[in-house]
């Protein structure tokens, strides 16, 4: 997997202090407090990185923006509640 199209991903995710380190701890995050308001700037604080360059990483990752993320969460938590 490390060598295959996306490995350099994987290796800069799992690798301190990156940027792409620094978006799965922010991805961690959403995961986590899906449910409470947005703050992209939170998120970019939390990563350490220019709201550019926190938007520009975020979407490489996840082909989300932020907010779109987050809309997708409530969306698959909301699917999996049972029916009443």
């Amino acid at each position: 997997m490390l060598q295959g199209p996306h490995g350099w991903m994987l290796r800069d995710m799992a690798s301190p202090g990156t940027a792409l380190a620094r978006i799965a701890v922010t991805i961690h995050w959403l995961r986590r407090h899906f449910a409470e308001p947005l703050k992209v700037g939170t998120l970019e604080n939390m990563a350490a990185l220019s709201v550019s360059a926190f938007h520009r990483h975020f979407k490489a990752v996840t082909a989300l923006s932020p907010l779109q993320y987050q809309k997708r969460l409530r969306l698959l938590k909301a699917r999996s509640l049972p029916a009443t």
